[in-house]
């Protein structure tokens, strides 16, 4: 028998993961947010992450993956071998693979499915790129340039 993981993985099997905010949760989330705002807050960012919060829900979700889409082909069309981060007391660079794939947030399963999962298991040679922005290096007052 082939372990459900390996399924999930390999997107031979339709799966999905379904969570809900928690007392516990949210207080791990804001935990400086007075204690009876916690729970409304975490659900509100769920809704906001989930594009709850817009007249047309679907519709936001599918323009979101289309643009996850396009730049996972633009950032393939590149060929980058390497990611470099610099900014104060910083300058990393990080070697890609010289096969790697930048891939969005959809995929299809076996049985043609099209589905967006919120975590994918690791692949070897692939990048995941998710929702990243430069949001994380412009809090740290960090760059980010690519070399090809």
């Amino acid at each position: 028998m082939i372990p459900f993981r390996e399924l999930i993985s390999r997107n031979q099997t339709n799966w999905s993961v379904i969570a809900t905010a928690g007392a516990a949760w949210a207080e791990k989330v804001f935990p400086d947010a007075p204690a009876d705002h916690r729970f409304s807050q975490l659900r509100d960012t769920i809704d906001r992450l989930c594009r709850l919060d817009r007249p047309d829900p679907v519709a936001a979700w599918q323009q979101h993956i289309a643009a996850l889409a396009s730049r996972s082909d633009y950032l393939n069309r590149k060929r980058y071998t390497a990611l470099k981060f610099t900014g104060p007391g910083t300058n990393l660079t990080v070697g890609l693979p010289a096969a790697h794939v930048w891939v969005s947030g959809a995929s299809t399963s076996r049985n043609n499915i099209r589905f967006v999962a919120n975590l994918r298991p690791k692949r070897s040679s692939r990048l995941r790129i998710g929702t990243a922005s430069a949001a994380p290096c412009a809090r740290r007052n960090l760059s980010a340039t690519a070399a090809r």
